[in-house]
């Protein structure tokens, strides 16, 4: 009997599982949200959807420039850029990826506790989907690879990707999520060890 209702209890608390922002300081990441949730998407062949580059939990208080580069890998061609604070440097393209080293001319406002950078609209041309990545721009600020930011007062602070790794992706369309989002197995032992 305490199984069943053991069971029970397990079913009734089961949750889909979805991403949350990344709770570390100084991260940088590729979302198909705004709260920097959905790192994961499923969309139609032939359609336009919009990815985000967004700095998660900034340590710094202002955002005023950034050095990245966002690379698509896969069927996706870029529409259109949109940016949320006010450019003040250069950003173009080069080998199908969108570099950006520049100043903003007044910080970047904050979301909640997140800095959104720019907002690329993709179209899915193909079946093969794709990978999004970022990397350290150019020579960058840090020798190992991970892209920067730089405060009001022109302080660097490096970035961690949300992938922990830039060899890894940040987020996918219409390809294996797993990629992206660690999964761990639990057994019903360590769930029950829980409750000793």
């Amino acid at each position: 009997m305490r199984c069943l209702v053991l069971l029970i209890a397990c079913v009734a608390c089961a949750v889909p599982a979805q991403a949350t922002v990344d709770p570390d300081v100084d991260q940088i990441g590729v979302y198909f949200d705004l709260d920097a949730n959905a790192v994961c998407l499923e969309v139609p062949l032939y359609s336009t959807f919009s990815a985000y580059m967004i700095i998660t939990n900034p340590s710094a208080t202002e955002v005023q420039g950034v050095s990245v580069r966002l690379c698509a890998e896969g069927d996706v061609t870029e529409q259109l850029s949109w940016w949320y604070g006010t450019p003040g440097g250069i950003d173009y393209w080069s080998e199908s990826c969108y570099c950006v080293t520049f100043s903003f001319l007044e910080p970047v406002p904050f979301v909640g506790s997140n800095v959104p950078l720019v907002r690329v609209d993709y179209l899915l041309y193909g079946e093969l989907g794709a990978k999004f990545f970022l990397r350290q721009e150019g020579d960058g600020f840090y020798e190992d690879g991970l892209p920067a930011y730089i405060d009001a007062g022109g302080i660097e602070y490096p970035l961690g990707v949300s992938s922990g790794d830039p060899s890894l992706p940040v987020a996918v369309v219409n390809g294996d999520c797993n990629a992206v989002v660690s999964i761990t197995g639990v057994t019903l032992g360590a769930v029950k060890s829980l409750y000793r």
